[in-house]
């Protein structure tokens, strides 16, 4: 996991609390497992909704809930690469 990664989003944290929520989070797997198999589901349930062009193209502002479904999916694919990916 890219601990630092996820900390420096932080950007009022002194070095110390950085270092201390890196260890936090490094000594925590199960936590993050949870957190991991919940970004799973989301992405699964877009891949549904978006596999669905009927309901998708159903209401007149179509593109933009399209766009903004991808993007969400786009959001939690980097979120979960973030945390299984390893230092």
């Amino acid at each position: 996991m890219k601990v630092l990664q996820i900390v420096k989003k932080y950007k009022n944290l002194s070095p110390a609390e950085e270092k201390a929520m890196a260890d936090t989070l490094s000594a925590s797997p199960q936590a993050i497992k949870i957190i991991t198999d919940y970004l799973e589901q989301k992405i699964v349930a877009l891949d549904n909704l978006l596999c669905n062009p009927k309901e998708l193209y159903s209401n007149s502002n179509s593109d933009t809930y399209v766009a903004f479904r991808l993007a969400e999916r786009a959001t939690y694919l980097k979120l979960h690469n973030v945390l299984t990916t390893e230092k």
